[in-house]
């Protein structure tokens, strides 16, 4: 701040004067009031002033200040912009632009008069103004927040991060082919999940274009038969289009794992896509006319399942998303995750209780079908089911490439709670046998090798007999020996 160099008055906004080149406080701004050297110059500035000063023919009018130079005289102008008065020679704003600026800090002590009306309509006029972009920004920001959730609140930073929990698709287990010394049904693939973000997807639209006509095989009791399926490209795109919803979303650097309860609801995000279900619910009443027995159609569901082919080329690639389970009917491929959530929705749909088995350990997603306790895994009250290739219901004990033998504990997401499969003591009972009779033939070839005894070729060739059966009956691939 300045000094007034008349009376050492500290001021924000000093008076300069012309005639001396000091700068002085409101009270001491004209030449008389600090002693100014140049006074005379000053008086002789206003009296060459008089002729704006009306005083032939006019002198009843009242004499007034000039708020500027402060000579006396009856031809005054008033300002709207300053809300002041000023003579002729001051009367344009830019000739007392720098005093109009200095009025705030020093306000005469006067009676209301015409000059102050408008000097507080002037100023009215700016609050308005001021007021008006105020709620102008206040908009603005309230309609950043609502499109982006991961913007400030209340002054506060949150943002958001992905869960440490990942949940996006991507193998690194491809299954190799296994040659057996007598044959092998092909093994089962395992996925790695890394993290995704994304919003919940919005109520189902009509995209009836690009039909296209899809075919899925499937085993019973060894009987091979084909499902017929009407699927759309307008739909697929449509659903391809959506960005895929997150597991989780934490603020403020909150990098705690996502909740059980999250995660399972992150499932059903995607068996719960509003635009798939009436062609998944197309496939379900497909599968029920096929048999008219309610566990039959759980067969028929696995098997058309499982025998859709595994992406081994997604197995291969660092993929940020899932396919819905739309998207797997429609490209005809998938992974274990994609697989199984499509096989969890066809189950459910059918009216069983369903569960999602999800091994971390191994990097690798199952199914549970509800079925008794005692053909249920690890005591869940839910049967084991393999998604990713033709593998008998029950049946756990397979090897998966990368991870060997599923030894760890899953985490349970329960899908639906419906009927139980109470004939599945058929598989539970065929998987035992099925594993019985192939550690026989292996025992066999590493004890004897290629070359076999009268007894232990006829024995061999019941086992193998046995083994085979099985394969056909649920539609087991056998990848023969070179």
């Amino acid at each position: 701040m300045s000094k007034c160099d008349h009376c050492g008055k500290q001021c924000s906004l000093p008076f300069h004067c012309v005639y001396c080149g000091r700068s002085y406080c409101s009270d001491h701004r004209f030449p008389p009031s600090h002693n100014c050297m140049n006074e005379a110059g000053w008086r002789n500035r206003t009296s060459g002033s008089k002729s704006d000063i009306n005083t032939a023919g006019n002198s009843s009018l009242p004499l007034k200040e000039c708020f500027f130079c402060g000579v006396n005289t009856s031809k005054i102008f008033y300002c709207p912009l300053c809300g002041r008065e000023f003579c002729s020679l001051h009367k344009l704003h830019q000739d007392h632009y720098s005093v109009s600026h200095r009025i705030p800090e020093q306000q005469k002590s006067s009676t209301p008069t015409n000059a102050g009306r408008h000097s507080k309509s002037y100023h009215r006029y700016h609050l308005l103004e001021a007021l008006f972009i105020i709620v102008a920004i206040m908009l603005v920001v309230i309609f950043i927040l609502s499109v982006n959730t991961d913007n400030s609140r209340s002054g506060t930073t949150n943002l958001p991060v992905s869960s440490t929990t990942n949940y996006a698709s991507n193998s690194q287990y491809i299954p190799p082919t296994i040659s057996p010394p007598i044959g092998e049904y092909a093994t089962v693939q395992t996925t790695q999940t890394t993290s995704i973000k994304t919003p919940i997807p919005l109520a189902a639209k009509k995209y009836e274009a690009g039909l296209s006509a899809k075919t899925f095989a499937y085993v019973l009791r060894g009987i091979s038969s084909t499902i017929k399926v009407n699927l759309n490209s307008g739909v697929y795109n449509e659903i391809l289009s959506k960005e895929p919803p997150a597991a989780c979303i934490r603020y403020n650097y909150d990098s705690s794992p996502c909740t059980s309860d999250e995660i399972r609801q992150y499932f059903l995000k995607y068996i719960d896509e509003p635009d798939q279900k009436k062609y998944l619910d197309s496939l379900v009443n497909s599968i029920k006319s096929t048999s008219p027995t309610k566990d039959d159609q759980v067969r028929i569901a696995i098997s058309l399942v499982q025998t859709i082919p595994y992406d081994y080329s997604k197995s291969r690639t660092v993929s940020t998303y899932l396919r819905y389970p739309y998207d797997v009917l429609y490209e005809n491929t998938g992974i274990c995750e994609e697989k199984s959530l499509l096989l969890a929705y066809l189950l459910r749909e059918l009216g069983y209780g369903v569960v999602l088995f999800e091994f971390k350990s191994e990097n690798h997603m199952a199914v549970g079908i509800k079925s008794p306790i005692q053909y249920s895994y690890i005591n869940s009250g839910y049967a084991f089911v393999e998604s990713t290739s033709p593998t008998i219901i029950t049946d756990s004990q397979e090897d998966y490439v990368g991870a060997g033998k599923l030894t760890s504990t899953p985490q349970i997401f329960q899908i639906s709670d419906g009927n139980s499969m109470t004939s599945i003591s058929e598989e539970y009972n065929d998987a035992i046998t099925f594993h019985q009779v192939y550690d026989q033939i292996t025992q066999i070839h590493n004890t004897y090798g290629d070359v076999l005894d009268q007894y232990q070729y006829s024995r061999w060739i019941s086992l193998d007999n046995q083994w085979r059966t099985l394969c056909n009956k649920y539609g087991l691939k056998i990848l023969t020996s070179s």
